[in-house]
Formats: C-alpha cells, structure tokens, sequence
C-alpha cells in the first residue's frame, strides 16, 4: 500500500493501528501511515499529519481518524 499521509508532529499519546483490530502502538514524528491505517491521540495529546496533497492535518485530543485515500477530481 502505498503511503498516503505522515505524522508530522506529536504531544503526548499518538498512537496508530487497524480500527478492526484492537491493536495500537506508538506513533513517531516522521512515521508514514499508509491507506486505511488509523491514528489516534489520547487525553491532552495531539498531532499533525501531513495528507498526500501537502495540506496538514491537525488532530485534538481524544481523536480517532482513518486514513482515506484521496478524492478524484
């Protein structure tokens, strides 16, 4: 699968994983996170994901997002 987005900045608990399993582990600034794969920030934590048209993605706390792959024009 090819890389859709990259975590670009952390606080605190940034986690990523399959939503259909229940396995997390810790996500690290710089970390490519492929096409399906979600990522999640726990309590006063936060991130910034960088999507594959360059636009930055900011996530709050208590936070849980899939990656989508992007739109057709």
């Amino acid at each position: 699968m090819a890389d859709s987005a990259t975590l670009v900045e952390k606080e605190q608990t940034v986690q990523t994983g399959d939503p259909s399993t229940t396995t997390w582990a810790d996500a690290q600034v710089g970390q490519a996170l492929a096409t399906h794969e979600s990522l999640r920030t726990g309590p006063l934590s936060r991130a910034a994901v960088r999507l594959s048209d360059l636009s930055v993605l900011r996530v709050n706390e208590l936070t849980t997002i899939e990656i989508l792959p992007p739109q057709e024009s």
